[in-house]
């Protein structure tokens, strides 16, 4: 019995790597297990995780193991916009000047699957009319009348800030129709033990040549990542490594690497964040945490102090 389950991991491990998704550590091979167990069934599917953390993959992952694998998938990008420009390509939409009805991309892929990326950039509407078409099969496209149907299989990817939940993006409905049938990826410093064939799959895309040098990483380098918070988690760890292969040479010490830990990925507040909100998102990325927090946006722990103190944060 153990060898059965020992070859029924590698082979996970195998169909994994793929399509680029890395599982040594005992989290990823959980996330393999729940991902061919979840893919098995005809379900929705919502994989659900910080950014970066490579929900688009594993997303590709649960269509590879599902029945409908050699069905075309269709990618959508949910975004914020006007209902016409986002929610009429996915649900259709009859154009009121011209009398013709725009054709939706569940009914062009009524025999696979439809990618929904970020589904929590879906506004209020957008996800309760997706909840109505996961609960019935059938859906009316903008300004029509007549419900519309599809055997569209979704798989949907959704971004949460570190130390949230689901409840902080989506409706109560559309959650409610995802439980049970949700893949939570790890962060980056919960699966340390795949940072180093991380870094040697990060090296050889970045490179192109599978036969190409590797980087020789030495202890003091290996224990600068792991102590990282990787507030950026797989898409920072990629654009770390696409730098230490333009180094002259590929020997990595720690002095070699910290410069490029330093200042922290997405240290800045972003342009759309009011400083309250952008120490408030970087208190739950690292679960109230103060000092990692402080370290994660680039200030010292007295200023976030008094940061915090001034803006009222946390009274």
């Amino acid at each position: 019995m153990r060898e059965k389950v020992d070859l029924l991991e590698r082979q996970l491990q195998l169909s994994g790597f793929r399509h680029g998704v890395i599982a040594q550590s005992s989290a990823m091979k959980r996330i393999l297990e729940i991902t061919r167990r979840v893919a098995a069934t005809p379900r929705p599917v919502l994989i659900w995780g910080e950014a970066g953390s490579g929900k688009r993959r594993i997303a590709t992952l649960v269509h590879a193991f599902s029945d409908r694998r050699h069905a075309k998938t269709a990618l959508f990008h949910c975004r914020p916009g006007p209902a016409m420009d986002i929610l009429g390509p996915l649900f259709g939409a009859e154009r009121l000047e011209s009398g013709r009805r725009q054709l939706s991309l569940l009914e062009a892929s009524s025999d696979g699957a439809v990618v929904l990326l970020h589904v929590d950039q879906l506004s209020r509407d957008g996800q309760e009319r997706l909840a109505d078409y996961l609960e019935t099969g059938g859906f009316t496209p903008l300004n029509g009348v007549t419900v519309m149907r599809s055997n569209a299989r979704i798989i949907a990817t959704a971004t949460v800030a570190r130390g949230a939940g689901l409840e902080t993006v989506l409706c109560a409905r559309l959650l409610d129709l995802f439980t049970g049938l949700d893949v939570q990826l790890p962060s980056l410093p919960d699966r340390l033990e795949d940072l180093p064939q991380l870094v040697q799959h990060f090296t050889v895309e970045a490179k192109g040549d599978s036969s190409a040098q590797t980087l020789t990483i030495e202890n003091s380098a290996f224990l600068a990542l792991a102590g990282h918070d990787w507030p950026g988690n797989l898409r920072e760890l990629r654009q770390v490594v696409n730098q230490l292969v333009t180094l002259p040479s590929s020997h990595i010490t720690g002095e070699v690497l910290k410069p490029l830990l330093e200042p922290p990925f997405g240290a800045r507040p972003a342009a759309s964040l009011s400083e309250r909100d952008w120490i408030i998102e970087g208190l739950k990325r690292n679960r109230l945490h103060r000092g990692k927090t402080a370290r994660s946006l680039g200030l010292s722990r007295k200023t976030l102090y008094n940061k915090i103190k001034k803006l009222r944060i946390l009274e």
